[in-house]
């Protein structure tokens, strides 16, 4: 949980970073995160309500610090369906003003929104989704991996298993 709390905060200070733009924001609207997680099903362990709290306490972290700067928190579950996923993450762009979406434990959808992300030129932190493929053939300039992948895991193991 604490690696899980560090992970989330260095994710929401970069995602609340990456939306500021060059010039003061004390007077507009605040930036917004979305948490896009599995609350109930197979991957809520490791994300879900962890993901939640652990973005909650960034965002306190740093708005303390930055005290004009003001975040705001929206989560959802996906359900674990890619089209569900893409729903709640069009909506977000599209009418909650939601400025930065992240963790996203499905790869499937994490490409999808990776792809819309592009399309609305918003940001997706994924640091729920595995797939080596968020990074390889789903690349994209407004979305990045900030997690595992199944390129790196089994390449790590196996390599020095090898080599030993």
């Amino acid at each position: 949980m604490i690696a899980r709390r560090r992970l989330l905060q260095a994710g929401v200070a970069t995602a609340a970073s990456a939306a500021l733009p060059a010039r003061p924001r004390a007077a507009e609207r605040p930036i917004r995160i979305g948490v896009l997680t599995d609350m109930t099903g197979v991957y809520a362990a490791n994300t879900g309500p962890g993901s939640v709290l652990g973005a909650k306490l960034a965002i306190e972290d740093f708005t303390r610090h930055h005290p004009t700067i003001k975040v705001e928190l929206v989560s959802a579950d996906l359900q674990l369906k890619p089209d569900v996923a893409l729903g709640i993450a069009a909506d977000w762009f599209d009418n909650q003003g939601v400025d930065v979406l992240t963790d996203v434990p499905l790869s499937s959808a994490a490409f999808a929104i990776g792809d819309l992300a592009k399309q609305k030129d918003k940001v997706a932190i994924f640091t729920g989704a595995a797939s080596a493929d968020i990074t390889g053939t789903h690349c994209g300039p407004n979305h990045l991996h900030w997690v595992y992948d199944t390129w790196s895991m089994p390449h790590a193991v196996v390599d020095a298993a090898v080599k030993g």
